[in-house]
């Protein structure tokens, strides 16, 4: 059986997304192909057959139709004398909040009009030959109709898989989203009608997406490793507190919050202090507001050390927009984050709006400390400060949670018998 999955982001292990790898473990690498389309290189030993179309060439390829836009990867030092690394990306984006939308629609335009329709593509497809295509149920209009591209060219069998909201408008009611939205939802009900079954991040995600398309998806989240046991350790001052991710779409607002309500706290000693492993980049601005003793930002490492530097964590932090114009992005996410927390059996402090399916989840399985505004943070450290038994407390919690919901045997039983289903 040969797996196709088509993903934005490529497997590469310092940008750090492995939900793909993690969910077809069960499958030997030499029958997994991924195709992605940001200008990263693609590290990961979970498969063996890589392509990546560079958004850069794209750009290019609008006014020089004869330049090569993507690359089968056979070695890194082939793929670097290609295409740029994330730099490139960061740069592109990394004023995102401004005219955000405009920005979409004009990607969606390069996209549209930009050669990634390639001899390479299609030789890469046709030598591959999967039998069954995987993808996410994007908000990116030119990524839907490239697997609509695929799933056709190749007549294979497809998985359609939600896991943030991409097609309703509750998440703003900006105009600019609203037309953008109008064609996104277009776009995934083109994508949903050439899809042959489909999986969603959430409960609260199946709900919304089973009602909007008239489908019956199935629970799939990442999985934790059956292997994971729980060890106690002794929590002491001053408190480690981790952040691992990027500090986009109202992070930086939510850890700015953070800093603030620990200048009280912090007044007289240093009882808690935050480290932040970042690939965005930081602005002046933004650095200049971050000024804490008690704060030290560093530059993104590879995802195999993450998990030592969440072992060495007294506190692992869950971030997202709290009040601002991001606060509902996430409304029906489930962040990879949230399972590598889980597995590393940690306290977890999420602070973001409550009207999001990951901060519900963190309430109902009483898996983390919640906090929404700079009061409530420092309301609930004020609390850990004077009890750090709390802090054991709710790593146990956490780790419970992750045995429940999370159990790699039961994930991979659901993603197994979905993917042979379809060939039967």
């Amino acid at each position: 059986m040969k797996l196709m999955v088509v993903s934005m982001v490529s497997w590469n292990t310092l940008v750090g997304s492995d939900t793909w790898p993690k969910l077809l473990k069960n499958y030997n690498p030499n029958d997994i192909a991924n195709i992605s389309f940001r200008d990263e290189y693609p590290d990961n030993n979970a498969c063996s057959n890589y392509f990546v179309i560079s958004e850069r060439k794209i750009i290019k390829s609008v006014f020089k139709r004869h330049i090569k836009t993507g690359y089968r990867v056979d070695s890194k030092e082939y793929i670097e004398d290609n295409i740029c690394n994330t730099e490139f990306y960061n740069q592109l984006y990394k004023n995102r909040q401004k005219n955000v939308y405009i920005k979409r629609m004009i990607r969606e335009i390069i996209w549209k009009f930009g050669k990634w329709k390639s001899n390479e593509l299609n030789r890469f497809i046709d030598d591959f030959n999967p039998d069954v295509v995987l993808y996410f149920m994007d908000g990116y209009i030119y990524f839907n109709k490239i697997c609509r591209y695929i799933t056709k060219r190749t007549g294979a069998k497809s998985i359609g898989f939600f896991v943030d909201d991409t097609f309703t408008y509750k998440q703003s009611g900006k105009i600019g989203f609203k037309i953008l939205r109008y064609f996104q939802r277009k776009s995934l009900h083109k994508l949903v009608s050439d899809t042959d079954a489909f999986w969603a991040i959430t409960h609260m995600t199946k709900k919304e997406a089973d009602k909007e398309f008239g489908i019956d998806c199935k629970i799939v989240t990442k999985p934790i490793s059956d292997e994971v046991n729980y060890k106690k350790r002794e929590i002491k001052f001053p408190v480690r507190m981790l952040y691992t991710g990027k500090l986009i779409i109202g992070r930086d607002r939510s850890l700015k919050k953070l800093c603030e309500a620990l200048k009280n706290i912090n007044k007289d000693s240093i009882k808690f202090y935050i480290d932040v492993y970042t690939n965005t980049p930081i602005s002046e601005k933004l650095s200049s507001e971050l000024q804490y003793s008690y704060l030290n930002i560093h530059t993104a490492v590879e995802q195999k050390y993450i998990a030592d530097l969440q072992q060495n964590a007294d506190i692992l932090l869950f971030l997202e927009d709290v009040d601002g114009d991001d606060a509902l992005t996430a409304r029906l996410s489930f962040s990879t984050k949230i399972v590598d927390y889980l597995s590393a059996s940690r306290c977890i402090l999420a602070v973001g709006n409550m009207e999001t399916a990951p901060m519900q989840y963190f309430k109902e399985n009483n898996a983390a400390l919640l906090a929404q505004s700079t009061y409530d943070i420092e309301k609930t450290l004020k609390m850990v400060a004077e009890d750090l038994d709390i802090v054991e407390e709710m790593a146990y919690n956490a780790y419970l949670c992750g045995q429940k919901n999370h159990s790699e045997g039961k994930v991979l039983e659901v993603v197994d018998g979905s993917i042979k289903s379809l060939l039967c």
